[in-house]
């Protein structure tokens, strides 16, 4: 059920230097929405006014709020006002809306992901796993440095409550030689470098899974592209794009 309500920010927690989790009031039962969906914001400031679309990062079952994880441009209409937002006040929330939503499938599942792509992949593995999901999950999440990196103990708290969820953080840009303990746990390169590493280590086959990508439009482009000359056919390739 779409519906357009005014929602009061009552969480504002920042996770990296740029990136924001903000929880908002969702509405009375029997609103809901499905893992993997967003919702609208309808952005009015003094800088302009506009419509920008962020997925929630919570689950249905989590009642009372709504959860998003923002990357807060610089410059950016919906940046800008959601930075000065404070604690308590209003903004105008519609939806949900959207399909990147689990398929149940008969094979085990990756998820790949670059920075703030994980918000709707967290909320379908945790929605997964609240369900006795009883095949595979494995995530891929890419940045360029560790300092980039966030939600690390919301992974690894699922990854210890459900023995078939595993995930990596995949570091493109950081020098493996130098960055500590955290970092000796992540894989080198982009996210399509990890997962073809952890697969070659595990004896597993690109093409026996399904994939779920989110990230920015050129990234998402790029792995589709990748997994399709690996032989993974369209049907088994589902996707988000998220745009500035």
């Amino acid at each position: 059920m779409i519906l357009k309500y005014q929602s009061t920010l009552i969480e504002k927690m920042q996770l990296s230097e740029r990136v924001w989790k903000l929880s908002f009031t969702r509405p009375d039962d029997p609103w809901t929405f499905t893992a993997g969906q967003y919702m609208l914001f309808h952005i009015d400031a003094p800088q302009g006014k506009g419509i920008r679309q962020y997925s929630i990062a919570s689950t249905p079952s989590k009642r009372g709020q709504l959860d998003f994880i923002i990357e807060f441009v610089e410059h950016g209409l919906a940046g800008i006002a959601l930075n000065s937002m404070l604690v308590g006040e209003t903004l105008t929330l519609q939806g949900p809306a959207g399909v990147f939503t689990f398929q149940n499938p008969q094979r085990p599942v990756i998820f790949l992901a670059t920075g703030t792509g994980i918000a709707p992949i967290y909320s379908i593995i945790k929605d997964r796993i609240e369900h006795s999901h009883s095949l595979p999950l494995l995530l891929f999440w890419g940045f360029r440095y560790m300092e980039d990196t966030y939600f690390i103990d919301d992974l690894t708290a699922l990854q210890n409550q459900s023995p078939l969820f595993h995930f990596n953080v995949c570091l493109s840009r950081e020098d493996m030689n130098t960055g500590g303990s955290q970092v000796e746990q992540c894989l080198k390169g982009r996210v399509n470098q990890g997962l073809e590493e952890y697969l070659n280590k595990q004896g597993l086959s690109i093409a026996d899974f399904d994939y779920y990508l989110c990230g920015s439009k050129h990234i998402v482009d790029s792995l589709r592209q990748y997994l399709s000359d690996k032989h993974v056919t369209k049907d088994h390739i589902f996707f988000e794009k998220f745009t500035i």
